[in-house]
């Protein structure tokens, strides 16, 4: 018999403890800027260009922060290398 699953749950904590800001919290990206809200809705995705624009350009500002992996991060990977099944189940919203 191999080793058991271990599931892990985990949500935008994980992210923000990489420094990749979420939506809704005291940091967030939409608080720092509530037009960007329209930036993940489709209707105003596909009706207007600019909205298109700033997505995107929003998408490559968040993946330019230099982000790492966090002790997290780390923990699943060693879980991983010691032979151990994960399965990660994760809402980052």
């Amino acid at each position: 018999m191999g080793k058991p699953l271990v599931a892990v749950f985990s949500g935008a904590g994980m992210s923000t403890d990489s420094g990749i800001p979420d939506y809704r919290g005291p940091q967030g990206l939409w608080r720092r800027d509530p037009e960007a809200e329209k930036l993940v809705t489709y209707a105003h995705y596909m009706a207007d260009p600019e909205v298109r624009r700033r997505s995107w350009r929003m998408r490559a500002e968040v993946a330019a922060l230099g982000a790492q992996p966090n002790a997290a991060h780390l923990a699943v990977a060693e879980l991983e290398r010691a032979g151990t099944p994960v399965r990660v189940v994760t809402q980052n919203v």
